[in-house]
């Protein structure tokens, strides 16, 4: 590490990524481990807490640390650095994210800002779905299994059926939809969110959040309804284009209705339900936002996606029922057909949350008179003389630059005679 970098850390402080310690302590192995399950990080020894420069002997330090490193398991991958300022020795020690969650005694810690600390049951449920360790999804209720939905049931019957899987004897439970406790059948996790007719009543961070400006809607029901409902409503929400086929006007929203589709059915498949947050669904003029809590496994990226579905039982009770086919390549086909709509698509990760975003440019939103009106605010900032470059009256020009004053491309300043229009971006 160069010493330019080390004064930037030292000047940042300690936060979620960095530590500062004094000297090596017992409970280093802790701060290691707790970096390990966040993601990763750097402990600076020979640094007091305000972050000035104590110093250490780096290499009797480096010792001790790799000590600890021998009661972590499974293994972390940790990199030792030395930096030497004003003859005094900070020993740099560098911690990978782990692909797997890691333990110090048997005791699972985890970063929280700038301080570590053991994690709770909850947690731990929700940092193994994360790593794939823990199928929350096969994990029995408290909900017995006579209240399954005869009517959802029957449906659930029809349509796999219909896609030719034949009825199985002892079907609930070879597919894990209920669990045996006590001589008794209980529903599982995918069993309530699919075959309950209100998952929500027993857990209410399974709502889908549709949000609109300051307005919000709430989609609740079986996980297969939340998509019915969720993609004809918001496919009803998102602004409009015109296409002219011969003498025919057609209407339709920007985004597809198989790329939405898709997404929210990614989103509420390979969503960590054992962390407490709903889906969101946020709605701008030119973008469709959706954060679902849950990142990525191990290995898996937007980039590079695999068939390694996180809630197992669910996504096999969706591919049964049509809702999904081939895994991994949903992500292909929104790409593709984001390219031919002159459509941005992006991902964004982080630990507790995925942010899918699809964003069309402003200017596919407009029409030709409106584009031509944009391209003018470039030499021409008032709307009388926009009306008669453009053979239009006055009033219906501003109703244009109202227009695209809403959707954020351009801004008015001055009132009356001396109202000026100029573009924003």
């Amino acid at each position: 590490m160069r010493i330019e970098e080390l004064i930037k850390l030292l000047a940042r402080g300690e936060d979620q990524e960095i530590e500062f310690k004094r000297k090596v302590s017992s409970d280093l192995g802790e701060e290691i481990v707790a970096f390990a399950n966040a993601n990763g990080g750097i402990i600076l020894v020979g640094v007091d807490d305000d972050g000035n420069i104590l110093g250490c002997n780096a290499e009797e330090a480096k010792k001790t640390v790799s000590s600890f490193l021998n009661s972590i398991v499974p293994p972390v991958t940790v990199k030792f650095d030395k930096v030497s300022i004003n003859d005094k020795e900070i020993l740099v020690i560098k911690v990978d994210k782990s692909n797997t969650i890691t333990t110090l005694g048997g005791v699972i810690y985890i970063r929280i800002g700038n301080s570590k600390r053991p994690i709770s049951l909850s947690e731990i449920l929700s940092l193994g779905a994360e790593y794939s360790l823990i199928s929350v999804d096969s994990i029995p209720t408290n909900i017995h299994s006579n209240k399954i939905s005869k009517e959802i049931w029957r449906w659930f019957i029809k349509r796999r059926m219909e896609r030719g899987f034949r009825e199985v004897k002892g079907l609930k439970r070879k597919m894990m939809i209920t669990k045996e406790i006590n001589g008794q059948e209980y529903l599982t996790l995918a069993g309530l969110l699919f075959f309950y007719k209100e998952p929500q009543e027993i857990l209410p961070h399974t709502y889908i959040r549709i949000v609109r400006g300051s307005l919000w809607s709430r989609i609740g029901g079986p996980v297969w309804k939340q998509v019915e409902i969720s993609v004809r409503k918001v496919y009803e929400m998102i602004p409009k284009f015109s296409l002219i086929t011969g003498v025919k006007r057609i209407d339709m929203p920007w985004l597809s209705l198989e790329i939405l589709r898709e997404a929210i059915v990614n989103a509420l498949v390979h969503r960590n339900y054992a962390i407490h947050s709903e889906v969101f669904i946020e709605i701008k003029n030119n973008e469709v936002i959706i954060r679902n809590p849950g990142s990525f496994p191990p290995g898996v990226t937007p980039e590079n996606p695999q068939p390694i579905p996180r809630n197992p039982i669910l996504y096999e009770l969706m591919f049964q029922t049509g809702y999904v086919e081939r895994q991994g390549g949903g992500i292909e086909m929104m790409r593709e057909r984001c390219r031919e709509l002159g459509i941005l698509m992006e991902y964004k990760l982080s630990p507790n949350y995925t942010v899918l975003t699809f964003k069309l440019p402003y200017e596919k939103l407009l029409t030709d008179i409106e584009r031509k009106i944009f391209s003018l605010l470039s030499s021409i900032d008032n709307a009388s003389s926009i009306a008669k470059e453009v053979g239009l009256s006055k009033p219906t020009v501003i109703k244009i630059l109202k227009k695209l004053e809403s959707i954020g491309l351009v801004k008015r300043t001055g009132k009356g005679p001396s109202t000026r229009w100029v573009i924003t971006k």
